[in-house]
């Protein structure tokens, strides 16, 4: 028996084909009011597909969408877009340039009378820090405030759903991380059930209230971000968010040993088949007398805080292994390598 929200989003094994080409295969998930679920992929994977095809731009070839409660695409109907209440914020804003900063804002209000579509104007322009500008033109606008424009605009008829596709990647770091800060807050107190697509998997760490990772039209994890950062289901799921070690791993006994050591029980949460993954933060390195350490540095990339350092095993394998700027560290340099202890957990 199906579960069907009545206020929320469900998608239920949902496929769809450009062609030969499958570009969905069998996805699902839940979108829930006040929360944001992030969509990270390559390119190809099937984000935006998803996206469109929740919108109603495309047409499934298998599987169900239900928005609050009603089926708005299945084998047998499919409701055109402008019937399923959607919101649909764009990387490239797409604001009317002949329309003012209101008039754009009330486009999609024309059901409303004129006193109630100039209180709801007011309202958004308030909530988006934009209240002097409702008469300015959009190209008067800096790159962030047409976002907010955009975002106030998708915001006006209280959709049922926020769809944001890759909605801050044409800004600066300084704009991307203020104009987000201030798109996310009004969606969660809007209750806006929010799906949104990025190819930056910082951008979904740092934005998600869940994380979805797809590949290759699939969805291979549905996780917070701790728990899909840290313990990934696989190796491939795990690069997605960046450097991975994964290390083969023997039992003897009772006990998991890998090229490092001893695997603490703790550290069982980690083990994935015959290996255990562990991000470059988990391991620390220290300095060796000569050359009887455990590695080798082979390169040092700087970061915030410190270094990610790579290092070569004297089994011959390679690690990643972030370190902070209390040991001054050089390539060439023999190291020891340890666990950190509790680290993720």
């Amino acid at each position: 028996m199906k579960r069907i929200l009545s206020k929320g989003v469900i998608v239920q094994g949902l496929s769809h084909r450009y062609g030969d080409f499958e570009s969905l295969r069998g996805v699902s998930l839940e979108l829930v009011p006040g929360r944001v679920h992030c969509l990270v992929g390559a390119s190809g994977s099937g984000k935006s597909t998803l996206l469109r095809n929740i919108a109603g731009l495309e047409r499934p070839t298998a599987g169900s969408i239900h928005i609050d409660g009603q089926v708005v695409s299945n084998r047998n109907i499919q409701i055109l877009p402008e019937q399923r209440n959607v919101g649909y914020l764009f990387q490239d804003f797409a604001l009317f340039p002949h329309l003012s900063v209101a008039r754009n804002i009330a486009f999609g209000l024309k059901s409303l009378s004129r006193e109630q579509r100039r209180g709801r104007v007011t309202q958004l322009l308030q909530q988006v820090g934009l209240l002097e500008y409702e008469k300015a033109m959009p190209h008067r606008l800096s790159g962030g405030q047409q976002q907010r424009v955009a975002l106030a605009r998708a915001l006006a008829p209280r959709p049922s759903v926020m769809l944001l596709d890759e909605p801050f990647s044409g800004l600066d770091t300084a704009l991307r991380r203020e104009v987000s800060e201030i798109t996310l807050r009004l969606l969660r107190e809007s209750e806006t059930p929010t799906l949104m697509v990025t190819h930056d998997p910082m951008e979904a760490l740092n934005c998600g209230d869940q994380i979805s990772a797809m590949d290759h039209g699939e969805i291979t994890q549905t996780d917070s971000p701790n728990e899909i950062y840290q313990r990934a289901i696989d190796a491939e799921t795990a690069r997605i968010f960046g450097p991975i070690n994964e290390l083969p791993v023997t039992k003897q006994g009772q006990q998991w040993h890998c090229q490092i050591g001893q695997i603490q029980p703790d550290w069982e949460l980690y083990l994935r088949e015959q290996s255990i993954l562990i991000r470059p933060e988990m391991l620390r390195i220290e300095p060796a007398a000569g050359d009887a350490g455990q590695g080798q540095i082979t390169r040092l990339n700087r970061e915030v805080g410190g270094f990610l350092a790579t290092v070569v095993t004297s089994c011959g394998g390679e690690l990643f292994i972030r370190c902070g700027n209390e040991h001054s560290f050089d390539v060439g340099q023999h190291v020891r390598i340890r666990f950190v202890a509790n680290a993720g957990t």
